[in-house]
């Protein structure tokens, strides 16, 4: 299952990457294969590894990060030139749970994928909460940053 593992988690990463990255619009023209933004497509996808990805840790009720989409596009903005992307993880907004509708407010995502996320991994930021336990499954040398929020 190592195996499989291993592919999963590279197609996560590429994933991450190519949702994930920012181009000027004076750049990026989708009618035109020859643009920056479609040759950096190509290289990412040949080169993940040398990403870096940073995911920030969202939840659909307490704790939210309130400019989370703000801050995934000025980092995506100023860090994807340096292989670096940033995106939104938010283990209640997976695939896999929202096929369930039924059970969807009752039962976690299963574990797989969440593994698979967070094994795509090379940082987790989020704001103090429970969600952050599940740094316990980055890979071996991932970084994480707890914020916590201040009140007067």
């Amino acid at each position: 299952h190592q195996q499989t593992l291993s592919k999963d988690v590279d197609s996560y990463r590429s994933k991450l990457i190519r949702n994930n990255l920012h181009f000027p619009m004076q750049h990026h023209n989708r009618n035109n294969s020859n643009s920056k933004a479609d040759a950096a497509l190509v290289a990412m996808n040949k080169n993940h590894h040398d990403w870096k990805i940073i995911g920030l840790a969202q939840r659909t009720k307490r704790r939210r990060w309130l400019n989370l989409n703000e801050t995934i596009a000025h980092c995506n903005a100023k860090y994807n030139s340096r292989h670096i992307a940033c995106a939104e993880v938010n283990v209640e907004n997976l695939s896999s749970f929202q096929n369930d509708t039924s059970y969807a407010s009752q039962l976690p995502p299963p574990a797989y994928e969440q593994l698979v996320l967070h094994q795509s991994l090379n940082a987790l930021i989020g704001i103090h909460g429970a969600q952050l336990t599940q740094a316990t499954l980055l890979p071996t040398g991932s970084s994480v940053v707890e914020l916590l929020p201040w009140a007067p």
